[in-house]
């Protein structure tokens, strides 16, 4: 199954791709992610633990992640929990 989202935001593109890229800070700014625990790290790479409330279900999930700010793109692969397999991919542009 492929989906493709398309959203426009209004601000400067860096600020938006580092609000974005940086998962570890995602439960000060959306309140439906209850915790992100990053559990390995190294470069612009890491995997990570997240916990969200979805329609008032807790879930969870654990996902690859890879910024690539020069692009920028950020790249997501799901690799356990419900979510597992999905390959996300965020491209930012002008």
């Amino acid at each position: 199954m492929r989906r493709a989202n398309e959203i426009t935001i209004a601000g400067d593109m860096m600020t938006i791709y580092r609000l974005g890229a940086e998962i570890e800070k995602w439960p000060d700014l959306l309140p439906h992610y209850r915790s992100v625990d990053l559990l390995w790290q190294s470069g612009n790479q890491c995997v990570a633990r997240m916990k969200a409330w979805r329609d008032g279900i807790p879930v969870s999930w654990m996902c690859f992640q890879e910024r690539i700010e020069s692009e920028p793109k950020v790249v997501f692969r799901h690799i356990g929990g419900f979510t597992r397999g999905m390959l996300a991919t965020w491209v930012f542009q002008e």
